[in-house]
C-alpha cells in the first residue's frame, strides 16, 4: 500500500447514502460502481476523489473531482 493512501470499505452509513445516491442519480450499467465508490467516499467525510476518469463522476455532486 502507498504511503498517502487508505483503503476503505462499505459501512452501514455508505449503504444508506448508496441507495439514497441510486434514488437520486439512477445510475445504468457499470455507473453503479461510480456511485458506490461515491457513497463510500461521502459516508467517510471524504469530499475529493483524484481520478484519471473524471467523466465518471462529474455529475456526482457530492463530491469534487481532482483530475490525476
Amino acid at each position: 500500500m502507498l504511503a498517502n493512501s487508505i483503503l476503505v470499505y462499505p459501512n452501514s452509513q455508505s449503504i444508506k447514502f448508496f441507495t439514497e445516491l441510486c434514488q437520486k442519480y439512477n445510475p445504468k450499467g457499470n455507473r453503479v460502481f461510480d456511485i458506490e465508490i461515491a457513497s463510500i467516499t461521502y459516508a467517510l467525510g471524504i469530499k475529493n476523489i483524484a481520478t484519471f476518469n473524471t467523466k465518471d463522476f462529474e455529475n456526482i455532486t457530492e463530491i469534487n473531482l481532482i483530475n490525476s
